[in-house]
């Protein structure tokens, strides 16, 4: 059915699914992913409803759909980052390594033996986790800024709620442990700090443009 601005997640989801019914080459990675995103509606829905709040034209839900799909499409395609990028990632990764040595001081001496193995395990898993994050955030807020600047651009404004970012992650990359939003807002202050274009900073993610 066709609508003129949406006003429902299910003017979202019909985009979607024409969207992906319009790429006849998709490859089997790529079109599991479109079918997650069109599928795992119970996780996907304040998304969906989010955008639709915003009345978008069919042209710019199709090209803001079409981003969130390149976001985890060509992830795993990214090239490596370079200088300030790499910086950011290691500075990440120092700090994640931080937050885990404060964690295991927290323990009394008796169970941080036991525990140091468990430790180094998990800034291991956390560290892999949040790189992978953060290539996907890079991505997507790169995919932003060009349906922003786009020909059918954006609605002056345009932001996702962390806790709608995290959902996308999860499901895009489809990881095994879902992506919390308090990471997300981590890693998208630090891409902030660095002037990564397009990211928005805390003031403007406190109150989401979407609350009813």
């Amino acid at each position: 059915m066709a609508y003129y601005r949406t006003e429902s997640p299910a003017d979202v989801l019909i985009t979607l699914q024409d969207y992906r019914d319009s790429l006849p080459d998709l490859t089997p990675s790529h079109r599991a992913l479109l079918d997650r995103l069109i599928h795992r509606e119970a996780e996907l829905m304040p998304v969906w409803d989010s955008i639709a709040r915003q009345r978008l034209s069919r042209p710019q839900c199709r090209a803001l759909l079409e981003q969130i799909f390149f976001a985890a499409a060509f992830n795993a395609e990214h090239k490596p980052a370079r200088g300030s990028k790499q910086q950011l990632l290691t500075r990440l990764s120092r700090t994640i390594a931080v937050q885990v040595l404060k964690f295991s001081e927290l323990l009394s001496d008796q169970k941080q033996q036991a525990t140091e193995h468990l430790c180094n395990d998990e800034l291991k898993s956390l560290d892999e986790r949040n790189v992978k994050l953060l290539d996907y955030l890079r991505n997507l807020f790169d995919g932003l800024e060009a349906a922003r600047h786009g020909h059918w651009g954006l609605p002056a404004g345009f932001i996702l709620a962390d806790a709608c970012l995290s959902a996308l992650a999860s499901v895009s990359l489809d990881d095994e442990t879902p992506f919390f939003p308090e990471a997300v807002s981590y890693l998208r202050e630090q891409l902030y700090e660095a002037g990564y274009p397009g990211v928005w900073d805390r003031s403007k993610n406190t109150q989401s443009l979407f609350a009813t």
